[in-house]
């Protein structure tokens, strides 16, 4: 079960489901903590969400705990997940009663810390006298890629392929001798550059990976990422594409193409069957892990539009490679996994006829032909073709997505379904046979002109699958291509550069209005604050004037009054003099005496 379980997805944050105590039966180098034998040392405990291991428990400090019976709230501290098994999603519990913090590296079943810094996980825990009855567990940083230097673990090899902004080479891991491709994405620095892949999309293609395990669809093993790139280290397919494969063969019979359409049908029912639409089904993305065998097993890969659909969530896009796309991308209608669908009936006709069903002349005719559902099965390339076959390929062309086969339907039509009919005379099934063989010349013809007019597969591509004669035509056209390659990436640097320049410029303009109309108000206000002063300025002037004016009149009048009061003081010292003058003639006349 552990090993099986290797590859599953590490902890993410915000991921959260209910979690139960659960006990399996350890291996005997885990069957103690290093402090000593568990109580039930037959019994290793470990931590499961929604039915997947996530770690195992280890104290730290002895005694911690002895098994999860004895596990209580208050001897909770910082409890040490190294030696976890495997650690998946976080999780929460109908109901807790205490907190406390894990700090644990994440590991997984090597033994190596996948993210070397330490990760805080918020622990609350369900507990009663009995024991622990529920886990929550959460991490408060994203997990995210293995920071460390993917040289350290996988010795690189050969450039295998390219495309925009991806580099895939074979590598092989030292530790076990494996083989695997190294995909570098080159990662997006800035938010408004149109070169490298966003961060929003390279998690969306891992989340995807993560959640994929088939044997018809590439694996992903291992995450690393760096300054520049993520590298994704993929399951190695290395026997080239299956139109390839089959365009080397002098012809093919109906059934055995039905046997590689049905590998392709059962990757994809899958992908639906977890809400998965692929949206870039085509040629290049149908590869087979190995061709000298037997019967080679097809890969689909490349998911770097892949999209899971959710219910109730309408998604529009337009996307994929314009000769495989359905009419809903083309007219810009919600989208859901009927347009895969639509595109595994594109293939089916170009792999019995060698022939493309809309392609025209331009982009834009192919998309108009698309639109209008514009094919027919004509004779010249469907003469050997049976009814059964193109039935299969009508019920999938069809435009409403809605009356269009899924995914179930395909895999019950009786072209697929019936391989090879039973209890038929052998001359019989020979003349059968005969008749309903198809030449490989026209699919052929395809696969040298796609592979010479479409540009390289995104994730994927295999450095075999070129004949000679491609390889003596891109020889000859190196220079050419070179220029242009150089040209568009001037292009787009040049259209970045404007499109921060006009960013920047309207941003300078924006502020410089802004700032402008401060000024102006500023302006206004200093004015404003200027005649005021102007005013008070000749107010006061006219006060101290006043005040002034009044000082002076006041003196005069200060000066009147003074020699008013001298004037009044000789004339009261006159009359006093005058008074006690007639006093003394009183008196005298009193006495009788007169002078």
């Amino acid at each position: 079960m552990l090993q099986h379980m290797k590859t599953n997805t590490p902890i993410m944050m915000g991921v959260t489901s209910t979690v139960s105590s659960s006990c399996f039966s350890a291996p005997s180098s885990l069957a103690s903590n290093g402090h000593g034998p568990h109580r039930h040392q037959e019994d290793y405990h470990h931590v499961v969400v929604q039915h997947r291991l996530i770690g195992s428990i280890h104290g730290n400090k002895p005694p911690l705990a002895e098994s999860l019976d004895e596990l209580q709230t208050d001897a909770l501290g910082s409890i040490d997940l190294g030696q976890a098994d495997l650690l998946v999603e976080g999780a929460v519990a109908p109901h807790h009663h205490g907190d406390a913090v894990w700090e644990a590296p994440l590991r997984d079943l090597g033994g190596r810390a996948k993210d070397r810094r330490r990760q805080v996980i918020d622990l609350k825990t369900g507990l009663t006298p009995a024991g622990l009855s529920s886990l929550t567990v959460s991490v408060s940083t994203m997990a995210g890629f293995r920071q460390e230097d993917v040289e350290l673990y996988y010795e690189m090899g050969e450039e295998l392929g390219s495309g925009q902004f991806a580099i895939v080479r074979k590598c092989k891991e030292k530790r076990t001798g494996v083989e695997y491709a190294a995909k570098f994405i080159k990662k997006r620095r800035l938010s408004s550059s149109r070169r490298g892949v966003s961060r929003e999309e390279i998690e969306r293609e891992v989340n995807i990976l993560r959640e994929i395990q088939h044997s018809n669809i590439i694996t992903l093993h291992d995450i690393f990422e760096n300054k520049t790139d993520v590298i994704l280290i993929l399951e190695l397919v290395s026997g080239g594409e299956l139109f390839d494969f089959l365009a080397e063969k002098e012809s093919l019979t109906e059934e055995e193409a039905t046997q590689f359409l049905k590998q392709i049908l059962d990757g994809v029912h899958y992908l639906h069957s977890k809400r998965i639409a692929h949206f870039d089904l085509k040629p290049e993305n149908i590869m087979l892990l190995d061709k000298n065998v037997p019967n080679p097993r097809i890969k689909l890969i490349d998911f770097g539009i892949a999209h899971q659909i959710k219910a109730g969530n309408e998604f529009k896009n337009i996307f994929g490679t314009p000769e495989f796309v359905a009419p809903e991308i083309v007219n810009y209608e919600p989208l859901g996994l009927e347009a895969d669908m639509w595109s595994i009936g594109v293939i089916t006709y170009i792999l019995l006829s060698g022939a493309s069903p809309f392609l025209g002349e331009t982009k834009q005719e192919t998309l108009t032909n698309i639109s209008a559902v514009n094919y027919d099965f004509d004779e010249e390339y469907f003469s050997n073709t049976s009814e059964l076959a193109k039935d299969f390929i009508r019920r999938l062309l069809v435009k409403d997505p809605k009356k269009r086969m899924t995914i179930d339907d395909s895999l019950e039509h009786p072209w697929i379904k019936v391989i090879k009919r039973r209890n038929v005379r052998q001359e019989d099934r020979d003349h059968k046979t005969e008749r309903r063989r198809l030449k490989t010349t026209r699919l052929k013809e395809y696969t040298i002109k796609s592979h010479s007019s479409m540009p390289p597969n995104n994730t994927y591509v295999n450095f075999e699958r070129f004949s000679q004669v491609l390889e003596e035509i891109a020889a000859a056209e190196e220079g050419l291509k070179e220029l242009e390659r150089n040209q568009h990436s001037c292009q787009e640097d040049v259209a970045a550069l404007l499109s921060i320049y006009e960013e920047k410029e309207g941003w300078y303009k924006e502020e410089n209005q802004s700032i402008s109309a401060d000024l102006s108000h500023i302006r206004q206000e200093l004015q404003r604050s200027q005649t005021q002063r102007r005013k008070c300025q000749e107010d006061a002037r006219l006060t101290m004037q006043s005040a002034n004016n009044l000082k002076r009149k006041f003196g005069r009048l200060e000066n009147r009054y003074d020699a008013l009061a001298e004037q009044m003081a000789s004339e009261v010292r006159w009359v006093e003099e005058l008074l006690r003058s007639m006093s003394a003639e009183k008196d005298a006349l009193g006495s009788g005496s007169v002078p």
